[in-house]
């Protein structure tokens, strides 16, 4: 079987559909393994309850901690299934739609402007996205706000690499108030856009992204009588050090003081860092003008940002985010791998054992989270 498929266009095989139907299936059976076999509930104290809860109580919105996207939604799928659904399979449902936005967004992303290519751009980054090791689909079948924080994300850089900033900015803010570790990601993406661009609409996606996150600021000020509400929980738990480093700590400090599960965590960053680091240059060589350039440098420079500044307790949130990296990724090498397939049946090989790798690390981490995480807490979500 891998020799008939190395013997053509490797990724060039399945459409978006049947690459959402395979995405859907592993995050179906990743989670039947952790409920049914590994006895893991859902909605034990952590980030998946928290969320059910602000859900709840909807209409106080001013949680420190998460923005209100991710339980808005749940509050209308709670209602529009009128409690047929349990809390655990209204978390999985909305994370599964948010998810399947993600799965459509990144294939039609990475195909962009690439007409000879665009099926097989787009079949690569969607493997990489949905795969990326560990957390790929982990933190789907585990239903937080990730893929709810990244649908909208994605679906405003689509709008704004046609050139449609005010749709842009519309979904980017969304993304604003879907998810916190968004944040530096639209930001440096509309700066990117005001780059790439340079017109009055640019700077309106700007103006209407903002609108959002600006009102929940303001009147959740008011509610707690702090203008900084919205984030000093945030700056004390997540970026101040844990260790001796005053930065790279998440790096250096999971390496040196987590113990054997903290340096394997330390090393997954650092190789992430280094082929992240590798694209951005790559990137900023591309002429100034190219199509794609600072759309990849705002994603490839937040994920090293988020490296940099998150300590122990939360640089693994780099991990889950840095998955944004398949499109720069897929923009800058993407035809160079399909030639490189076509040519070497060596290479095809290479990047089959390597799908069939992550989609064993999803299981693995899997197995991970409900029999050791619970334990040792070296892999928080956030908080």
């Amino acid at each position: 079987m891998i020799r008939r498929l190395t013997d053509r266009p490797f990724y060039d095989l399945v459409d978006w559909k049947s690459l959402l139907l395979l995405g859907l299936f592993l995050v179906i059976l990743e989670r039947i393994f952790l409920q049914y076999i590994l006895n893991y509930d859902t909605l034990q104290p952590g980030d998946a309850l928290d969320y059910w809860d602000d859900s709840l109580n909807w209409r106080m919105p001013y949680d420190s901690y998460h923005v209100p996207g991710y339980p808005f939604a749940l509050a209308a799928m709670r209602w529009i299934t009128r409690g047929v659904i349990q809390p655990s399979g209204v978390l999985l449902v909305t994370t599964l739609m948010a998810f399947s936005v993600t799965v459509v967004a990144v294939f039609h992303l990475a195909g962009f402007n690439h007409k000879k290519n665009q099926k097989a751009l787009g079949s690569i980054a969607v493997s990489i996205f949905v795969l990326w090791p560990f957390v790929g689909t982990t933190y789907v079948a585990y239903p937080i706000a990730d893929m709810f924080g990244m649908a909208p994300f994605l679906v405003g850089l689509w709008f704004l690499v046609k050139n449609q900033s005010v749709y842009g900015g519309l979904f980017l803010g969304i993304a604003l108030i879907s998810h916190k570790a968004m944040w530096p990601f639209v930001v440096l993406l509309l700066v990117a856009h005001l780059l790439s661009t340079r017109d009055r609409k640019s700077l309106m996606a700007v103006g209407i992204a903002v609108i959002p996150l600006g009102i929940l600021w303001v009147l959740g000020w008011l509610h707690h009588d702090s203008a900084s509400w919205l984030v000093s929980k945030n700056v004390a738990w997540e970026i101040n050090s844990t260790s001796k480093f005053p930065i790279l700590d998440g790096m250096f400090g999971s390496m040196f003081f987590g113990g054997a599960s903290g340096a394997v965590k330390g090393l997954l960053v650092l190789a992430m860092t280094i082929v992240t680091v590798a694209a951005a240059v790559g990137a900023w060589r591309l002429p100034s003008g190219h199509s794609t350039k600072w759309y990849s440098l705002g994603i490839l420079v937040t994920v090293l940002v988020l490296v940099v500044v998150l300590n122990e307790r939360e640089v693994w949130a780099s991990i889950r985010f840095g998955r944004l990296i398949a499109i720069p990724l897929v923009w800058m090498y993407g035809d160079a791998l399909l030639e490189s397939i076509q040519r070497s049946k060596a290479v095809g090989y290479v990047v089959i054992w390597s799908m069939i790798g992550m989609i064993v690390s999803q299981f693995a981490f899997a197995y991970y989270m409900a029999t050791i995480w619970q334990v040792s807490g070296i892999f928080p979500t956030e908080r």
